[in-house]
């Protein structure tokens, strides 16, 4: 099997171009032919040129490929006879205008079960769309958890809050007054943990238009001139990052009160209060793969879900790789097997809040957390590694080919 892996559009962090590799590596342990390369200044032409030969496959994370035309005004993967996998790891919705593209050999895969739902709704002309987590990076040796410097980490950015209200103010601009003031609704109206966003977009357009159903669709064509509900969605973009930035704050403040020790590696937190509690330590931002063996000297990996209604975030596989003990807010439903106070902790959401998780744990001897942390990196080594990973990658292919 021959998988050609471009790397087209770089992630907070540099995290793109980590996954791919991993991604890549590990298919070449199991035998693929893999051709990796990056995408730089939009110059395709080493692709081009890679294509020539024949590949089974293209695997790419949020690829800007299905927007490519060619010199006729083509799309640029109909002209070529090789499927397209793109790894969707964010919501759907600002990924819009790469997934509405009717490409003949068009793939998605998602890391959240919603994501994929959603994709399954609005883009009918996928091929396939599977759900798989990111794998989980091991540190090269992480440390024992008892002598680990670092008490709560969390790893992950804050926005000025100014930032994310200039770029709602454009909204205005580009889409209007009356899409401005549906951003201004929404934002009020959506409770990001009763219900995804494009439900909460839904029910608000009912209201709006007296309407439900195929009416709905026709109301967002006059009065907004979307396409479609998805394409109305993507315009709305910022109300899930500004959503998404008040949570994470909201936790980890949170999580300050509490007064353990709370290291935060990100940018932006020195911005905000959080930074001025004598337990919180900022760390300087590094790139995904030194990352790991910051997470690999914590006891405890606090994970803030992206409002992933039944997915889970790679903070959390890394974590149980790293043999930490990881505190998330992601649905238990996902994986039954990863129990409350066996392999992790849960909080949030119709259960106990971050605090009093914190304290629990905290309160917890060395003994008992190195039991969970053990419980929880058993989890990674039979599921979440990196070889599992591009091990159900290569199946999903090999169906195709």
């Amino acid at each position: 099997m021959r998988i050609l892996i471009p790397h087209t559009r770089e992630l907070c962090y540099y995290s793109g171009s980590f996954f791919l590799d991993q991604i890549g590596n590990e298919l070449s342990e199991l035998g693929a032919d893999v051709v990796r390369m990056d995408i730089t200044d939009d110059d395709y032409s080493g692709m081009e040129e890679a294509l020539r030969e024949t590949f089974d496959a293209i695997i790419d994370i949020n690829s800007k490929l299905p927007r490519l035309i060619d010199d006729q005004g083509r799309c640029y993967l109909n002209t070529i006879d090789t499927p397209l996998y793109n790894y969707i790891l964010d919501h759907p919705l600002y990924h819009h205008q790469g997934l509405s593209v009717k490409a003949e050999m068009y793939h998605a895969i998602g890391v959240d079960e919603y994501h994929c739902s959603y994709m399954k709704r609005w883009y009918p002309h996928l091929k396939t769309i599977s759900c798989i987590p990111m794998g989980g990076t091991k540190a090269i040796e992480p440390l024992p958890l008892s002598s680990r410097e670092h008490e709560f980490l969390f790893s992950g950015t804050y926005f000025l809050p100014e930032v994310l209200e200039e770029r709602a103010f454009r909204v205005r601009s580009d889409f209007g007054d009356a899409t401005y003031r549906l951003m201004q609704d929404l934002c009020d109206a959506w409770q990001p943990w009763e219900k995804p966003i494009e439900t909460a977009l839904y029910d608000i357009l009912s209201d709006y238009s007296g309407v439900s159903g195929g009416d709905v669709a026709l109301y967002v064509n006059d009065y907004y001139e979307a396409r479609d509900m998805a394409e109305l969605l993507n315009r709305l973009y910022i109300v899930d990052q500004m959503r998404r930035n008040e949570y994470r704050y909201d936790v980890l403040a949170a999580a300050a009160r509490t007064g353990y020790r709370l290291s935060l590696l990100g940018e932006g937190w020195e911005h905000t209060d959080i930074s001025g509690y004598p337990s919180v330590r900022l760390l300087k931002p590094v790139n995904m793969e030194l990352s790991f063996e910051i997470m690999a000297n914590a006891k405890f990996i606090i994970d803030v879900n992206p409002f992933f209604f039944c997915g889970m975030h790679d903070r959390v596989t890394s974590a149980l790789a790293n043999k930490c003990v990881c505190i998330t807010d992601m649905s238990q439903s996902f994986d039954r097997e990863l129990r409350d106070g066996k392999e992790i902790f849960y909080y949030g959401h119709g259960r106990p809040a971050i605090a009093e998780v914190m304290g629990r744990a905290g309160a917890m001897d060395d003994e008992k957390l190195l039991e969970i942390a053990k419980g929880g990196h058993e989890r990674w080594r039979g599921t979440y590694t990196w070889s599992a990973h591009a091990e159900r990658l290569f199946e999903l292919i090999k169906k195709d080919v």
